[in-house]
């Protein structure tokens, strides 16, 4: 198969574009037995040129393996893609469907941080139909700057587990960055849904939380990636809604800013109908030889959400219950501070009916939204500040869902 190629999306955009894919047997794999025919490692010190590792499974049971190796000067220097039998033309077709979506990802991340800020569709090649357990490695060395993208999926669409990492080392600045996050979500049969579907408020919430960040351009591309693995955990976007928020210094440096924000976006009364999921997120950079520079910074997220049904059969009542939750941890050298930011909100629906028809309604919602700001440098007369709000609504009689 030729293949021409000047980076990595290329070689994707021309395999994709192939009318018939011909791999090799699984037993015309190239034998690996001296470390000059490997891959390079994925080692962020080792990873030189660019290339990709790929293991992907199919709704079919088909088991894909590519690996792609493309030298410094542009040259594909190594290429081998396997498969456990000669694909079906169904299975051709979505092999070629998520090589071309693959390359429109690399492309976005591999390019500049312009090609990735905007986007929450990083993963989208992940929710193609028929498409199962997805285990990529990624990387590009250009000289001025490495990359390295590990992208793991596991799991159908009621149970789902994600994880991914992005590295960014630029040699001109000596910044390293480092963006990961592991969200899993799990199916539910047991909870009734009074709100809709939207995770638009997910978005938002982690637009808030970044919004910390001093380095927009670095808030900006966390968002998107980020938000990208959110969409792929829950497979649909919420077209129209505004994915990003230019924000400014003085919102990053209002310590109110993020529980206003997320009050407004959840003050709706609605027991999410989502599946439960949990997520965690973490950003940081670095730079190297300078321990103490203004630019370093680390941030932790967690947002969850937990949900609960039971029934009484003795009064006809049920009562479902969901939880939500926002943790954060902002440490910045540039701020010489820790700002904690914890938010949760429970509500929950009691209904009792007699003889099957609906009596009454019962909604209770308790929202906890509390930030810390904590110097990291004793002087003496440096305090912490707190903040925080309880808000608390109990609608009885004729609430109707």
């Amino acid at each position: 198969m030729s293949i021409d190629s000047t980076n990595l999306s290329t070689v994707l955009y021309q395999l994709a574009e192939r009318p018939a894919l011909r791999p090799a047997a699984p037993s015309d794999r190239p034998q690996q037995d001296n470390a000059d025919s490997e891959l390079p490692s994925l080692n962020k010190q080792s990873a030189v040129g660019s290339g990709l590792r790929l293991s992907l499974s199919l709704s079919s049971g088909q088991e894909i393996d590519l690996e792609v190796r493309i030298n410094q000067t542009g040259g594909l220097s190594d290429m081998s893609l396997v498969t456990d039998s000669p694909l079906s033309e169904a299975d051709e077709d979505k092999l070629q469907q998520f090589l071309s979506e693959l390359g429109k990802s690399v492309n976005q991340l591999f390019r500049s941080d312009e090609k990735i800020a905007g986007q929450s569709g990083l993963f989208d090649f992940s929710n193609l139909d028929g498409i199962g357990d997805i285990d990529l490695d990624l990387y590009q060395d250009d000289g001025r700057q490495k990359q390295i993208l590990e992208f793991d999926k596991i799991g159908d669409d009621a149970d789902k587990r994600i994880e991914a990492e992005l590295y960014r080392y630029d040699r001109n600045k000596g910044t390293e960055d480092q963006h990961n996050f592991k969200l899993s979500k799990q199916s539910r049969d047991d909870v009734r849904s009074y709100g809709g579907l939207s995770y638009g408020w997910l978005f938002d919430q982690v637009d808030q939380a970044l919004s910390v960040i001093a380095d927009q351009r670095e808030q900006k591309l966390a968002g998107s990636f980020f938000k990208s693995g959110l969409r792929a955990l829950f497979e649909t976007a919420n077209q129209g809604h505004q994915l990003l928020q230019d924000l400014g210094a003085s919102a990053r440096d209002s310590r109110d800013f993020l529980g206003k924000a997320i009050r407004a976006n959840v003050s709706e009364k609605a027991i999410n109908g989502l599946p439960d999921f949990n997520g965690e997120f973490s950003s940081q950079r670095h730079i190297r030889g300078q321990a103490s520079s203004d630019e370093n910074y680390e941030l932790a997220m967690q947002i969850r959400q937990i949900s609960h049904s039971a029934y009484d059969e003795e009064s006809e009542s049920n009562l479902s219950s969901q939880n939500r939750s926002l943790k954060m941890q902002y440490e910045s050298a540039q701020r010489q501070a820790v700002y904690n930011y914890l938010w949760t909100r429970d509500e929950s629906v009691r209904e009792v009916h007699q003889n099957g028809q609906l009596q009454s309604s019962h909604y209770r919602l308790d929202e906890v939204i509390s930030a810390q700001l904590t110097p990291t440098v004793a002087n003496g007369t440096a305090h912490s500040t707190e903040q925080s709000e309880h808000n608390q609504l109990r609608q009885d009689q004729n609430f109707k869902p």
